[in-house]
């Protein structure tokens, strides 16, 4: 029977609430119900028929530790009591030889557990009960007791939970049913031994489980995944996008190195040495988020599946990946994994290559890409010029480690062929007006007319590559064009073919690394390298000036010229000697990418930041009391709690603290202080007020209407002390409207997910710089002054935010939804002015970075110069990518649509139509 248990390790995400048919809670909250004391009485008598062996350790993971159940835990050998939270009523003196307080839901916590729990050679028996249902995520959790059963074939591990369709109360969320619950242990790559039934109020399962390499093995066969690896490669690719070729080539080379990866796709990738994971395929399409949450939700889970990952890399090129930066910051990741950001050319670079400003609906993907850069923990650049392109001219400010590293290539161990007299000129890659395509059609043109004897010797031209806005070819009759090749990943074998009678002209790359040239010199042609970016630092001084040639029409012309006239045998002889010497030096970089280790982030201590010191400020302006007692459940279930809360009254009709400081003192588990101001200041001056009496570290603003769920203060000052160049942690949030049963989570409901940087997109757009809901640290607030107090318009969190990044302080934000946001119909945000805001605004801008100043000139260039159909075009084909990227069918029938309209191009242009 527990054989025919059917499993999905696709079906325990966030957005398939963890493969249990019932809803989940918004928070974990602590109870003293009798019924959520249930999974351990039954453990309690589970226990009790299991024979007691000395020589094992018994581990018990629970929620929260009561004073009643200390008794039954004393136990024949070796244990240990680990607890979510720490609960008051329990005497530390009793509790403290055998019990620690551990966040299950803080990976660098659960690293440190780990290496506590694997000190013993010993056999461990690992008991849970009643957490799993109380833990927003639980996979974390099962990571760690999955690899602590892999260490030993002997462990196991005793699990418990309430059975969803027992009987019992009604208002129970985020329970497994039995058979779910079986289902949801073995999708998470757990051997079921055994289930059981028991329960006196409530029904309750018990597993036991255990977990073995070779068993893991088979589960990730018998379900398609590919084999276990210490490297996951996040690549945003489209088999019909010409931008993100070389980033396949990337890829398809480190596998051809040897370098072994799981690959996880946001769009179409084709690579036949390796399987490969779609994003998609993490997600209920009913209900998919935006690209970069999608990404995070799949990399969240692949995490939990690859829990031997020790790396992940990913591209630059359109910022889909920027929120995984994110989370290596915000610790949302074990720390043994390091989060590499490789630049294989941002959007920037393009714009650079092609000497002209892209249109400014592409400023986010800008974006994107510059927070992806700058908060990964190390970034790699292929090449010099690069680096000091991004960090010198564009000046970004990377957090991370910077490495300058020539990226994989494989050369293939074919000779040379012999070389014969040169009738045809190849133009290697995409046709473009501003790659040097249009140079090179003015150099054969010139060719052709000025010099007779390469006219009549001249007979064929051919290209190998998709044309995408490149002019015509107008060519005499007896010059035959051919095309050769369309978006291929490897040109090397139809180069081959040509290299023993042709002369190769590739074109300017507008990527990092110009695997194209690579390509030709491996298959022995003779190379004219147009110069862009980068390409220098491939080629060695000694062969440089014979390889490469600048962009103009009248040097490849005389480049062409020479080529043409040469001799066959001194050709040979040059062709064989740059592919030596390129052969050896990529051959060192390599070696260099093989042995590159990358350093983890520093584990620290865990518990250090329960030890900062944290005040929370809530401004109050004639808001209903059950708000206030809303926003004290939020607080009383933080798993960090703060040293005090202060309540600034701004001058409401009566007086808040006279009112309600004795029913909040009874309610709230932390001292309360309240300050009333005599005349109403505003929702920034209630602010000061309060950030001005804060005496610790950090400093967390609270609207009167909203909810922080349990992670909000501790992810904000962990993040904050794990990063000292910050100075202020925003979040995602969730809305609710007023009136809503907001304790119950719902993915349907709108959500805000901002960027955390950003100024002119924040301006020209929406607020993508987050909510004033953050962390902060409190000493940069108090010297900036706070919140502008000037006047009473809206957006004051908007004006904060570019005060402080205009004063050269840092913000980020958190890619969790800690903050669960009211919507109301009277709220400033749907009644005041706009004009009024940005007058605040512009009070709050000054000394833009380069990276704004290229944003705020995408806008204005666009202005005064704007082609309408282009830009519609341009807006209209995004929001159909947008649509389609996550619906298979219909992605396939555009992909089908725009190859067509490609063909009936290429079709039109030909010459020989």
């Amino acid at each position: 029977m527990l054989e025919a248990l059917e499993s999905d390790p696709y079906a325990i995400t966030e957005e398939w609430n963890f493969g249990a048919s019932g809803r989940r809670r918004s928070l974990s909250l602590t109870s003293s119900e009798e019924w959520e004391t249930e999974p351990w009485h039954c453990l309690r008598d589970h226990f009790a028929s299991v024979p007691r062996v000395s020589e094992t350790r018994t581990v018990f993971f629970c929620f929260q530790m009561k004073s009643s159940d200390h008794p039954w835990f004393l136990v024949v050998g070796e244990h240990l009591i680990l607890t979510h939270r720490p609960d008051d009523t329990v005497d530390d003196k009793v509790m403290s030889p055998f019990a620690t307080t551990v966040n299950f839901s803080d990976p660098m916590a659960l690293e440190l557990l780990e290496t506590q729990l694997s000190r013993t050679e010993k056999a461990q028996r690992f008991v849970v009960g009643g957490l799993l249902e109380k833990l927003f995520d639980p996979r974390p959790l099962l990571r760690l007791l999955r690899r602590l059963l892999r260490r030993n074939p002997a462990n196991r591990l005793f699990i418990a939970s309430i059975d969803a369709s027992g009987t019992g109360p009604t208002s129970r969320h985020g329970l497994w049913t039995a058979p779910e619950f079986s289902r949801f242990l073995t999708s998470a790559g757990f051997h079921l031994l055994s289930t059981h039934r028991s329960g006196e109020h409530v029904a309750v399962v018990i597993c036991e489980l255990m977990c073995t390499h070779e068993q893991y093995e088979q589960f990730l066969i018998r379900h398609g995944l590919p084999p276990r690896s210490s490297r996951l490669v996040l690549i945003a690719s489209d088999a019909d996008n010409a931008a993100t070729t070389n980033i396949e080539r990337w890829v398809s080379e480190t596998e051809r190195l040897g370098s072994q990866a799981i690959v996880l796709a946001d769009g179409a990738f084709h690579s036949p040495a390796h399987s490969w994971l779609r994003v998609g395929r993490f997600l209920n399409l009913e209900n998919a988020t935006e690209r970069p949450e999608a990404v995070l939700e799949a990399v969240l889970h692949l995490v939990f599946l690859y829990d031997e990952l020790d790396r992940i890399e990913y591209q630059d090129y359109g910022g889909v990946f920027f929120r995984i930066s994110q989370a290596a910051r915000a610790n949302l990741l074990p720390p043994r994994i390091s989060c590499l950001a490789i630049c294989h050319g941002s959007n920037f670079y393009v714009e650079r290559m092609a000497q002209e400003l892209q249109p400014p609906h592409r400023n986010l993907t800008h974006l994107w890409e510059k927070v992806t850069i700058e908060l990964a923990d190390a970034v790699l650049f292929p090449s010099e010029y690069m680096r000091q392109l991004i960090i010198d001219q564009l000046a970004l400010k990377p957090l991370g480690e910077i490495y300058v590293q020539r990226l994989p290539f494989s050369y293939s161990p074919d000779e040379n062929a012999a070389q014969l007299p040169i009738d045809t000129v190849v133009f290697l890659g995409e046709r473009r007006r501003n790659n040097g395509w249009a140079q090179f059609c003015n150099a054969i043109q010139a060719l052709l007319t000025d010099d007779p004897v390469v006219a009549r010797q001249l007979a064929r031209i051919a290209t190998i590559g998709s044309n995408v806005d490149g002019i015509r070819l107008d060519l005499p009759a007896h010059v035959v064009v051919e095309e050769m090749a369309d978006n291929a990943l490897d040109f090397r074998q139809p180069l081959r073919a040509l290299s023993a009678r042709s002369v190769v002209v590739v074109a300017q790359a507008g990527c990092g690394q110009n695997y194209l040239l690579l390509q030709a010199i491996d298959a022995g042609c003779s190379v004219v390298q147009l110069v862009g970016g980068g390409e220098k630092e491939l080629v060695p001084d000694s062969v440089r000036d014979r390889t490469m040639c600048s962009s103009s029409a009248l040097a490849l012309q005389e480049k062409l010229a020479a080529a043409l006239r040469s001799d066959s045998r001194t050709r040979q002889v040059e062709t064989t000697d740059t592919r030596r010497l390129m052969q050896a030096e990529q051959s060192r970089a390599n070696h260099s990418w093989m042995d590159m280790r990358l350093l983890p982030r520093s584990l620290g201590n865990a518990t250090t930041v329960a030890k900062s010191s944290v005040t929370v400020v809530v401004p109050i302006y004639n808001r209903p009391f059950s708000e206030i007692e809303d926003v004290i459940v939020g607080l009383n279930n933080q798993y960090l709690l703060p040293a005090e809360v202060i309540f600034v009254d701004d001058a409401s009709q009566l007086d808040f603290a006279a009112l309600y400081a004795e029913r909040i003192g009874l309610l709230l588990r932390v001292p309360a202080r309240f300050v009333r101001h005599s005349a109403n200041k505003g929702l920034s001056g209630a602010r000061n007020s309060g950030l001005f009496a804060c005496r610790t570290e950090f400093v967390a603003v609270h609207d009167s209407d909203n909810i922080a769920r349990n992670n909000f203060l501790y992810i904000g000052c962990l993040t904050l002390l794990a990063n000292p160049k910050l100075d202020a942690v925003t979040f995602l949030y969730t809305s609710f409207w007023d009136g809503d049963d907001w304790g119950i989570y719902d993915s349907r409901r709108p959500r805000y997910r901002p960027v955390g940087d950003g100024v002119v997109q924040s301006l020209a757009n929406i607020n993508w710089l987050g909510d004033a809901m953050a962390v902060y640290r409190t000493t940069p607030l108090q010297e900036l002054g706070g919140w502008d107090e000037s006047d009473s318009a809206m957006w004051e969190d908007l004006a904060l935010f570019l005060k402080l990044i205009s004063s050269k302080r840092r913000i980020m934000n958190v890619p969790q939804y800690e903050i669960l946001y009211r919507i109301r119909p009277d709220s400033m945000l749907r009644t005041a002015s706009e004009y009024g805001a940005r007058q605040r605004l512009a009070r709050s801008v000054y000394g833009l970075e380069p990276f704004d100043g290229l944003a705020l000139q995408r806008i204005i260039v666009s202005q005064r110069n704007i082609d309408w159909r282009r830009e519609a075009r341009a807006q209209l084909l995004a929001k159909a990518q947008h649509f389609v990227i996550y619906k298979p069918r219909l992605r396939a029938i555009a992909r089908l649509v725009k190859r067509a309209i490609r063909h009936w191009a290429a079709w039109r242009s030909s010459p020989r139509r």
